[in-house]
């Protein structure tokens, strides 16, 4: 006897609000810059796949609201996913959203919290 498959909801497709998406990619190129290493103090400048992500990400909406409420970032260690998600998360932040949350996860308990505050800062 097999069981049945428990039906998922699906979500119909949003447009990608072009405006929202530039806006996005546009606050990690004007505001951001790297915090440390060999680009320290040099602007945030996206890589092509980080910009389709950010698009996506921050561009494709339901009317006045961002589709994805959630998003995993997977790849692989030194690709920069502690800077880019430090950016996002800024972003977040002065998105203007009253009450919202932000959190980051980590397989490390202590390196949750330092991504916000060292991968990505405001430039001065």
């Amino acid at each position: 006897m097999t069981k049945a498959r428990k039906q998922t909801k699906t979500t119909p497709a949003c447009p990608l609000d072009a405006k929202a998406a530039d806006i996005a990619v546009r606050f990690f190129q004007e505001n951001l810059t790297h915090s440390k290493g060999e680009l320290g103090g040099k602007p945030f400048l996206l890589e092509p796949w980080q910009k389709e992500y950010i698009s996506t990400l921050f561009g494709t909406m339901n009317g006045n609201v961002r589709q994805f409420r959630t998003s995993l970032l997977a790849i692989p260690r030194k690709n920069g996913k502690s800077t880019l998600c430090a950016g996002i998360a800024l972003k977040l932040l002065f998105d203007g959203e009253p009450g919202a949350e932000i959190y980051s996860c980590a397989a490390d308990r202590g390196f949750a919290p330092r991504l916000n505050c060292r991968g990505a800062r405001p430039r001065q």
